[in-house]
């Protein structure tokens, strides 16, 4: 499984201490997020098969699999994250990657994408 990661805004942080100290929670972790998330056979499917830029909510009660320590993660802090298929981003892929942006729910400036392979039967590399 090859997965490309490019990209992270710094813009959305508020300048109030308390949602300066979450938004550094949240840069902290969208890099797991990504990762993680599409690496999972059932967050790669479900995203492949339905309509781009619709945003499927992760959480800790997501409706999908999520590994128990970003469950960890995600109630400790109180994240919620999102994430959907792109047509367009503001990086380059290579050709025939399936793109998923992943955004912070609470600081859509924080935004990270992976570029996703898939075989000639849609399933995931």
């Amino acid at each position: 499984m090859v997965i490309m990661l490019i990209g992270i805004g710094n813009k959305g942080c508020g300048f109030v201490m308390k949602k300066k100290s979450r938004c550094k929670y949240y840069k902290k972790h969208i890099f797991d997020i990504v990762v993680d998330i599409s690496q999972l056979d059932c967050w790669r499917n479900h995203l492949h098969e339905n309509d781009y830029n619709y945003k499927y909510i992760i959480a800790h009660n997501s409706e999908l699999d999520i590994p128990k320590y970003l469950q960890n993660i995600l109630i400790g802090h109180n994240l919620k994250f999102y994430v959907s298929k792109v047509l367009d981003c503001p990086e380059s892929f290579d050709e025939g990657c399936v793109i998923f942006k992943f955004e912070s729910a609470e600081f859509p400036g924080i935004v990270r994408y992976s570029g996703n392979y898939f075989d000639d039967n849609q399933n995931a590399l």
